[in-house]
This record gives structure tokens, C-alpha cells and sequence, in this order.
């Protein structure tokens, strides 16, 4: 797995810990909030995340559909 950045790192945790609060991932949205981002930047970090190993997409157009390994 190539290294993440320090944002690629603070998504990943956001996810999981969405995941354990409240049972699903957060929306590209909600991440975008969370980090004062645009969703196409999110959605960048997601792919990238998903490529190197970190993320895998169970559904390709889910909107929360999207777990850490």
C-alpha cells in the first residue's frame, strides 16, 4: 500500500469512526463539510484511497458504500 497523505489519513479515520458511530460511511458531503473541502476534491481522496488498498467500494454507485479493510 503506498503512503497516504495527512488528509488521505484524516478521511480514512472520519470514515471508520462514522462507520462505528453510526453504522455507514458519511456521503462525500459530509466528509466535504467536515474538512471544508468541495465534494470533487473528496471524491479525488476516495479514489485515491480506494487505488492504493485502503478503502474498498462494495456497491459503484453507492453513495455510502465504501469501507476501510
Amino acid at each position: 500500500m503506498e503512503e497516504l497523505s495527512e488528509r488521505q489519513e484524516q478521511i480514512l479515520r472520519c470514515i471508520r469512526e462514522a462507520i462505528i458511530e453510526d453504522g455507514q460511511a458519511p456521503t462525500l458531503k459530509e466528509i466535504g463539510e467536515r474538512f471544508g473541502v468541495n465534494v470533487s476534491t473528496v471524491h479525488h481522496h476516495i479514489r485515491r484511497l480506494i487505488k492504493c488498498g485502503a478503502l474498498v467500494q462494495e456497491a459503484p454507485y453507492g453513495r455510502r458504500s465504501y469501507r476501510p479493510r
